[in-house]
């Protein structure tokens, strides 16, 4: 295993028992980097030491995967998260307008937490970050998943024709390049982010944090004038 020293580390290289860049040593002779006294959060309750504690992310949870193979993993969903956003971003008339849409926020969430979980594994100053960026993403896409798949599908074309599933052969209207465009997007739109970050999390040693709980909720509430401010501008 390669052993990173850490920058308050210097003198005591040979005790050092920091396996991750910038991560501060615990086994520190003269006392001189060991980590400040944690500090619970105000508003959440949880403390630094509490997403410590929660997640390694430079270690598999099953002993079958190797690091090399867990990081890979995560490279390659960062890849097509990487792929999907910037489709959608580009192919927008009106980028800014994503914000509208609650589906949007578990495609970028989820982006961002495997990116974070990819920068956690070597950088300890990302824990806290890729913590809570996956309990989002988990959030928003349990909940984002069921509803469209079980609710909007059965519906879907009523309001929009082009978002028809046959509706490239349905409606001569319509170029069939479109709708196939438009049915491929919804399908990875509303799987590709839940497949994501259920797999960071099986193949990832960690548990999420209960003390959260209130971050999801404001999570949540922040989305509600997105969504009111969409309903006026779009309607």
């Amino acid at each position: 295993m390669i052993v990173y020293v850490p920058k308050c580390c210097k003198e005591c290289a040979v005790t050092c028992s920091a396996t991750r860049k910038d991560e501060v040593c615990k086994n520190c002779p003269k006392k001189c980097c060991q980590k400040k006294v944690a500090v619970n959060s105000a508003w959440t309750g949880a403390s630094q030491d509490d997403y410590d504690r929660a997640a390694d992310f430079a270690k598999p949870r099953h002993d079958w995967m190797t690091v090399d193979t867990l990081k890979m993993v995560r490279v390659a969903l960062f890849v097509l998260h990487l792929i999907q956003c910037l489709n959608i971003f580009t192919m927008d008339e009106r980028p800014w307008t994503l914000a509208f849409y609650l589906s949007e926020w578990g495609v970028w969430w989820s982006m961002f937490a495997t990116l974070a979980s990819i920068k956690a594994a070597t950088y300890a100053d990302w824990q806290k970050t890729a913590m809570i960026t996956m309990q989002f993403a988990a959030c928003l896409d349990l909940l984002i998943t069921p509803v469209f798949w079980f609710y909007l599908v059965p519906g879907m074309g009523v309001q929009d024709p082009a978002m028809k599933w046959s509706a490239y052969k349905a409606d001569p209207a319509i170029p069939w390049p479109i709708a196939l465009y438009n049915v491929l997007l919804q399908i990875f739109h509303h799987s590709l982010p839940v497949i994501s970050v259920m797999t960071n999390l099986y193949l990832t040693d960690m548990e999420f944090i209960p003390k959260d709980w209130k971050l999801m909720l404001l999570l949540g509430l922040s989305y509600i004038p997105c969504e009111y401010y969409g309903w006026v501008t779009l309607t």
